[in-house]
């Protein structure tokens, strides 16, 4: 997908702030500027480090892996890391399932304020129809 746009819609102006920054996290943020190669070296270190295989991992890795942990923390990422490690789908197709779960390359968030006049309207054409 190379273009998505979400709209937020509410009564009140209150949450848009909160839910410009959800968006951003969970859409925007995990892939800006990442590269494949970095996304393969945060899990091949990050599977070390789970699995408690410290003496593989040098100084500099476990200062790499705590950056990229706090660059890279998002749903999507968390959900390829789970594939790239599973059985099912294996290391060699992650790159591929990278591809296909990329943020878009347009990603466009904006929010509508509707009145309490615009909400009695669609409350009467809801219960009419």
């Amino acid at each position: 997908m190379s273009n998505f746009r979400f709209v937020y819609i509410a009564a009140s102006t209150v949450h848009f702030e909160r839910a410009e920054a959800c968006f951003t996290a969970l859409v925007k943020a995990p892939f800006r500027h990442a590269t494949p190669e970095e996304l393969e070296r945060y899990f091949q270190l990050r599977e070390a480090w789970e699995r408690k295989q410290y003496r593989m991992l040098s100084t500099e890795d476990i200062e790499w892996l705590d950056r990229a942990s706090q660059r890279f923390g998002g749903a999507r990422v968390e959900w390829l890391y789970r594939l790239w490690g599973s059985h099912n789908t294996g290391k060699p197709e992650w790159r591929e399932l990278l591809t296909d779960g990329q943020a878009p390359h347009n990603a466009e968030f904006r929010t509508v304020l509707i009145t309490s006049t615009t909400v009695a309207a669609l409350t009467r054409t809801r219960r009419a129809g």
